[in-house]
Formats: structure tokens, C-alpha cells, sequence
């Protein structure tokens, strides 16, 4: 039995890979999102149907029918308490289309809450950023909102965690190298999988803020964060005026290719974010492509207005 698994799980572990790096290649080259994102779904549903068996004879899928909820509701939870966190210390600055925009005191530079209609933009990213960049940030995080590719994330991260623990627990239950090496090509697939899908829901959220008219401003936001982020408190030396120039931009976004981005996404270092030339690249690309010159059709007329440009 265990060695038809092992095939089994393998073959379904490299399709769920090969699934994931087709799934961004295809979506850098033509914009599609949902079909891969499918893929990888039935993929994942494929290896949870495959390590059931092992886990009903260790008599654990009682365990994980509890574990799992549970570790889902402590997510959502920490989730809920840093919106309450960042609210205590926030402030309206503007809106985006009927969603107010806070600014408050984060570790995170900039996010938003699904359940809650609200972009939340640190005190510290608008001391790093102009006016017209943090624009194209809340327009970023408004972009998370209101793309329904979000429901395929969620889903699919749900769908791979649930691979993960079952994978934990086979391993728990049949500790030997026939079993421990197909579970972790397995998490190894799980992990890619997830990286593939946030990825492309990072790149949806910049193109949707291009597509507003802050291609520009939204990329030499990123060249700063991404700076900053590996200088840490070194930032405040960084020639930022500099990091500004289209030129630069224009240079991070001609280094891209998706051989490299393809590599990217086998490594097995976890990411949430895709390569700061990849999100130039094609945030130029739907900049060049005829956005509108209107970036903000806000009801109140204003974004930002608390922060001095």
C-alpha cells in the first residue's frame, strides 16, 4: 500500500508544482488567473484525498477535524486583534471609493481586512513616502478588496494548510523515510502552491492600482519599501530622492524574466511577495497599456487628506 502512496503522492506533489509555476508564467504572460488557481485547488484536494488513508488507520482524522477549525479560528483571531491594535491609534486621512483609508501605528507598512472595509497605512510609510505614493498604496490594499480573486487565494491557502497538517500527522503516525520523504514533497507542493496564488493576487492588487492612474508613483513606493526593508535602520541614509527616478524603476523592470521569477517560485524559501522586478515589470506593463489619467473617483473628492504631499 505504502509504496503505490508514495508514487501516488509523488506524481500528484510534481503536477501541483508544475501546476503552480505554469499558473504565474501564464498569468505574467496573458493576465489569465482563475484556471490556474483551479488547478492547484483540485491538486491539493487530490493529496488530501491521498493521505486520508493513512490517517484513518492511525484512527487522527478525530484530531485534525478539531485541530483544524481551532487553528483556523486563532488565525482570524490574531487577525481581528491587530485591527483593533491599529484602530486604537488611528485616523480617517481619506477615502477610496466609500472605503475610508486610517493611518496608524503598525509594524506593517501598509493592509487591509477582508470582513472589514478598511485600508490601514502606517504613521512610519508616510514619513517614507509623498503624497502621490501613499495614494498608490491605499489604492494597492483598496485593490485587495474588491478583486474577487481573493476568494481563489483563500481558498487555495486553506486548501494547502490543510495538506500541511495532514502531512504533519502522517509523518507522526508513520515515522519512516518511505513515508517522511513523499509528505515533504507534499508540504514542499503545499508551500509552492500558496506562493504561486498570493503572488498573483499581489500583482492584481498593483495592477489595479495602475490601472487608477499610479503606475509610476506605486513603483518607486515599492523601490523605497523594499529598500528600506533590507537597509532596516540604515533607511534614513538612503538617497530616496534618487530611488524616485523612472529611470530606476525602468531598470529593475528590464532585469525581469520569467525564467528567474519561475526559479523564484521553486525555491523553498517562503515569500508572500512576489520579486521587487517582477512587480515593476508588470505594473509598467498595465501603466503603458492605457490607464486612466483619473487615478481617484472618490465620492468625498479627497485621499490622504491629512498628509502633507
Amino acid at each position: 500500500m505504502l509504496s503505490e502512496w508514495w508514487l501516488a503522492a509523488a506524481a500528484a506533489s510534481c503536477s501541483c508544482v508544475a501546476a503552480s509555476v505554469a499558473s504565474y508564467v501564464l498569468f505574467a504572460c496573458s493576465g489569465a488567473r482563475v484556471s490556474g488557481g483551479v488547478v492547484v485547488g483540485a491538486l491539493s484536494i487530490l493529496l488530501v484525498s491521498m493521505l486520508q488513508p493513512l490517517l484513518r488507520e492511525a484512527e487522527l482524522l478525530e484530531l485534525l477535524a478539531i485541530a483544524y477549525p481551532l487553528g483556523i479560528g486563532l488565525s482570524l483571531a490574531v487577525a481581528f486583534a491587530q485591527v483593533r491594535a491599529a484602530m486604537r491609534s488611528a485616523e480617517v486621512v481619506g477615502e477610496v471609493d466609500g472605503v475610508p483609508i486610517y493611518l496608524c501605528i503598525s509594524r506593517r507598512p501598509a493592509f487591509t481586512f477582508y470582513p472589514m472595509k478598511r485600508v490601514f497605512l502606517s504613521r512610519a510609510l508616510s514619513t517614507l513616502l509623498g503624497r502621490r505614493e501613499l495614494e498608490a498604496v491605499a489604492l494597492h490594499e483598496y485593490g485587495h478588496q474588491r478583486d474577487p480573486y481573493r476568494v481563489v487565494n483563500l481558498a487555495v491557502a486553506a486548501l494547502a494548510t490543510l495538506c500541511l497538517s495532514l502531512s504533519a500527522l502522517s509523518v507522526l503516525s508513520y515515522p519512516s523515510p518511505s513515508v517522511a520523504l513523499p509528505v515533504a514533497l507534499s508540504a514542499y507542493a503545499c508551500l509552492t502552491s500558496i506562493k504561486s496564488s498570493t503572488w498573483i493576487f499581489e500583482h492584481l492588487a498593483d495592477r489595479y492600482a495602475a490601472s487608477r492612474g499610479r503606475g509610476l508613483e506605486l513603483c518607486t513606493s515599492l523601490i523605497k519599501v523594499y529598500a528600506c526593508a533590507r537597509l532596516g535602520k540604515l533607511c534614513a541614509f538612503a538617497p530616496l530622492a534618487a530611488l524616485e527616478s523612472p529611470s530606476v524603476a525602468a531598470a529593475l523592470a528590464s532585469s525581469f524574466s520569467l525564467a528567474r521569477a519561475a526559479l523564484s517560485i521553486l525555491s523553498p524559501k517562503p515569500s508572500l511577495h512576489p520579486p521587487l522586478e517582477a512587480r515593476i515589470a508588470l505594473v509598467l506593463n498595465t501603466a503603458w497599456s492605457g490607464a486612466s489619467a483619473d487615478a481617484l473617483s472618490l465620492s468625498s473628492g479627497r485621499v490622504i487628506g491629512g498628509i502633507a504631499g
